[in-house]
């Protein structure tokens, strides 16, 4: 092989080499930015990923924040029913104690007072006021009545806690004046007072 033969060779040597190194380094810089191309897609879809996660977790967490507040106020809300309930029903058992009490004269006296009054506008002239009375109530009702100075027919004919029903002589007008009917009358009242003052209690607690 002659000098200048070899010459060419190693130039076309030396220039293929020189070419495999330049593809080579354009094969690595492809490579690498597929990989940091691939890498940040990666990261944006993990990014995504944990971001749905938090965003369901947060829904999660709200939901059962959400359901332990209304069970919560559930609680709450039948706790203060069955206070008030119980004291109702105290107070029902000791409106059938009353009769017994040395105070139950005037309280059944001023019953009768306040239903004659309630009558009087609606009465025609002459009529007389009868009043319903529980027997038990015999002795004592006949004292107010004659007590009363007023044209007053009684009669022993309703059971009740205590307390009477007058009306006109016609019927047409009456007056429930029994400690049932008060109670009923003033239940509602009586039931917003006692929410009102045991969610404070409760709510202190």
């Amino acid at each position: 092989m002659s000098i200048e033969t070899k010459a060419i060779i190693d130039g076309i040597s030396k220039a293929g080499q020189q070419q495999i190194s330049e593809i080579n380094n354009e094969a690595k810089k492809k490579v690498s930015e597929i990989h940091s191309k691939a890498e940040a897609e990666a990261n944006i879809q993990k990014n995504r990923i944990l971001k749905d996660g938090q965003n369901r977790l947060n829904r999660t967490r709200a939901l059962i924040e959400q359901q332990a507040i209304m069970q919560a106020l559930q609680l709450h809300a039948g706790a203060r029913q069955k206070l008030i309930e119980k004291v109702l029903e105290k107070t029902e058992e000791k409106m059938s104690t009353v009769r017994k009490n040395e105070r139950y004269i005037k309280i059944l006296k001023m019953l009768v007072l306040d239903a004659v009054n309630a009558l009087e506008l609606s009465l025609l002239e002459g009529q007389e006021v009868i009043i319903h009375f529980d027997k038990r109530d015999k002795a004592i009702a006949k004292d107010i009545i004659k007590e009363l100075n007023e044209p007053v027919i009684p009669k022993y004919d309703i059971s009740c806690q205590g307390g009477c029903v007058a009306e006109s002589e016609d019927g047409l007008v009456s007056t429930l004046n029994t400690f049932e009917s008060r109670f009923q009358h003033s239940l509602q009242l009586i039931k917003q007072k006692l929410s009102i003052f045991f969610e404070k209690k409760i709510s202190a607690s």
